[in-house]
């Protein structure tokens, strides 16, 4: 997770310790859900996500990413993170979409 860099550091640091708090209660909650899940790592980092990410898949085996678009299969545009991650991240790239799109006629050919 990222938070914005602000001119001030004290708020940036604020910042970063109200996402942890939010981030930690997120997984612990997804986590419980599940009685063998596997280990999961995370990180609140001060900065553009694009340029985090990009950074980060550099050591990473796979960057996965939440869209936070419905796009169909006829206009299949991506947000400007995912599409930095995809063009200069360092390993593969995977990107969930975010709920179902309603279906359209193209996906309806492609679906049958």
């Amino acid at each position: 997770m990222t938070v914005p860099k602000t001119g001030d550091s004290a708020e940036t640091h604020a910042m970063v310790r109200e996402a942890e708090a939010a981030l930690s209660a997120l997984v612990d909650e997804a986590i419980a859900e599940h009685a063998e899940a596997p280990s999961v790592s995370y990180r609140v980092v001060p900065g553009d996500p694009a340029v985090v990410l990009v950074n980060a898949s550099r050591s990473a085996e796979l960057v996965v990413l939440g869209s936070h678009g419905m796009s169909s299969l006829s206009n299949p545009a991506l947000g400007s993170v995912s599409t930095a991650c995809i063009r200069m991240g360092s390993c593969p790239v995977l990107v969930i979409q975010a709920g179902k799109p309603e279906t359209t006629e193209d996906e309806e050919l492609v679906l049958r």
